[in-house]
């Protein structure tokens, strides 16, 4: 079963955005998928994977807020440093054995992620065309 699914709601109208927001909901039920099944697959590889492409999505985001003087940055980027910071915790407990490391992520992951689409990307993809910036060249 997928933790996250794939909803109208996260549509920024912005292609490259799009797929990009598709291809994390996308490695995080891989994720998920990783360590539902007990250890089959490598999760800790699939998890590095994942908190690499969202520094990697965070970097071109903070690029673009920078470029269009985008008002909503600071909670913009709190939100980035959080999901990270959360993210560094479970894989610590993950470490330790401390954790059900399915349950934590579908805790954070799938609340964060569809929060955060909604409530921060959209608004900044569609911002960011406004005012005409090329989005694909971040």
């Amino acid at each position: 079963m997928s933790l996250l699914q794939w909803d109208d709601s996260f549509v920024t109208g912005i292609p490259i955005a799009d797929h990009e927001h598709q291809h994390l909901v996308s490695l995080i039920n891989r994720v998920h998928a990783g360590w539902a099944r007990d250890g089959n697959g490598d999760p800790t590889r699939l998890f590095d994977d994942l908190f690499n492409i969202l520094l990697s999505h965070f970097d071109v985001e903070e690029r673009m807020m920078s470029g269009c003087a985008y008002p909503a940055r600071p909670a913009h980027s709190r939100d980035h440093d959080r999901i990270l910071d959360e993210l560094r915790a479970i894989l610590a407990e993950a470490e330790d054995g401390t954790s059900n490391l399915t349950g934590a992520l579908a805790a954070c992951l799938q609340p964060w992620l569809v929060d955060h689409i909604r409530r921060h990307d959209v608004p900044l993809y569609r911002a960011v065309d406004a005012a005409g910036a090329d989005i694909s060249a971040h």
